[in-house]
C-alpha cells in the first residue's frame, strides 16, 4: 500500500493535487417511484446497491489499491 511521502512541494502534507471519490446511483423505475413515495434513504441506498451501486468507501479502497491515494485519506474523507 501507498502512504503520503512529507516534502517542501506538498507543503509536508504528503498529498498532491485532488483525486475525486465517487457514489454514484443509477436512476431506474423502481428508484423513482421510492422516491415519489419518498421512502427513507436507507431503503434508496438498498435499492441501489441490489442495482450495482457503488459506495464513496468502495470507490476510495478501489483507488487505494490502484496507488491513487492512501489508506489513511480515504478514512478519513469517508467517515461519518
Amino acid at each position: 500500500m501507498y502512504h503520503g511521502k512529507v516534502c517542501r512541494q506538498c507543503r509536508n502534507s504528503g498529498y498532491r493535487g485532488r483525486t475525486g471519490l465517487y457514489e454514484l446511483l443509477m436512476m431506474n423505475e423502481e428508484l423513482g417511484e421510492k422516491i415519489i413515495e419518498r421512502v427513507a434513504s436507507t431503503e434508496l441506498v438498498r435499492i441501489g446497491r441490489a442495482n450495482g451501486m457503488r459506495l464513496l468507501s468502495e470507490d476510495g479502497w478501489t483507488k487505494v489499491r490502484c496507488g491513487t491515494t492512501t489508506p489513511e485519506e480515504v478514512m478519513r474523507v469517508t467517515a461519518e
